[in-house]
């Protein structure tokens, strides 16, 4: 029995100090993410999901968030998945010349904190993960738990421009939702100044831990439920990810290797000027990426 007891527990300090090294390793990818260090993230993220068990390391090589419903049909028709989704990312890659994707290092960044802060109450996460994963972390967030008012201009303008898109006028509240909710369940909405020039999405919470998408309050007329429906969050993330399955825009700005440029001008006819602009890049920078039988990609 004692023997039984002191291998139970050997397992239970094990699984605790592989847990604690797990995010501490994650804790570091994201680190490293946030002041811009790529190779390092890179490195650290490939650590942490490949410890992870299948089941968790499939939530982040999923890629349903971020194609369209043509791009996972090609996808799953495919003889190779495995370098359909290579070259997916790869075109998603906002500086190919580098060793990192850094668009593929934003996403598991989102799939990280979805697991991490929206997954009590269900498996992988709620609806406010899905969200998060196609769009990011929101510009504004306001909860019945924690109020805060909107003291940026823009977001406040984003509220407004998301109500006058809309046929129904309804009341824009400080750290309100818009989109009417009961005062007898838990409520949060998120704020994006550049989703569609202002969008809110309002999540409520029947369940414990667990948060979905508003639903339009019963006793309503058929024509009042018209309207609402152009605010509810499910419709609006639907419209959104029509336009594009998800969003995302580098936050980095310096380039990754030298960029030459001289323009010069040239006298015309009738005293127009034309002018041409030469640019270059060090040809030891550049690299070729076949993309097919007949086409590579420099």
């Amino acid at each position: 029995m004692r023997r039984i007891l002191a291998v139970f527990l050997v397992c239970v300090v094990a699984g605790v100090c592989r847990g604690e090294e797990e995010n501490n390793t994650l804790s570091q990818a994201l680190q490293a993410l946030d002041v811009r260090e790529f190779d390092q993230a890179q490195a650290l993220f490939d650590r942490y999901i490949g410890a992870l068990p299948e089941e968790e390391q499939a939530l982040f090589k999923d890629v349903s968030y971020l194609s369209s419903r043509s791009e996972m049909e090609i996808y799953k028709d495919a003889d190779d998945p495995a370098e359909m989704i290579r070259r997916f990312w790869a075109r998603l890659d906002p500086s190919p010349l580098t060793q990192t994707n850094e668009r593929l290092l934003e996403h598991y960044k989102r799939v990280a904190h979805a697991r991490r802060h929206f997954s009590e109450g269900r498996f992988p996460w709620d609806d406010r993960g899905e969200v998060h994963i196609r769009f990011g972390a929101p510009d504004h967030i306001s909860s019945s738990r924690d109020m805060q008012m909107e003291m940026d201009r823009e977001i406040q303008n984003a509220r407004i421009n998301f109500v006058n898109r809309r046929r129904l006028a309804l009341a824009i509240k400080p750290g309100q939702p818009i989109f009417p909710v009961s005062s007898m369940v838990r409520w949060e909405y998120w704020v994006y100044v550049n989703l569609d020039r202002g969008t809110e999405i309002t999540f409520v919470s029947q369940f414990p831990k667990v948060f979905e998408y508003a639903q339009i309050p019963d006793g309503l007329g058929v024509s009042l439920i018209a309207d609402l429906m152009a605010f509810q969050g499910a419709r609006i993330v639907q419209d959104l990810v029509s336009k594009s399955p998800s969003v995302y825009v580098p936050d980095f700005a310096d380039l990754p290797i030298d960029f030459f440029y001289y323009p010069a001008g040239f006298r015309g006819s009738e005293g127009q000027t034309r002018l041409e602009v030469y640019y270059g890049l060090p040809a030891s920078e550049m690299s070729r990426l076949p993309v097919n039988e007949q086409t590579d990609l420099v």
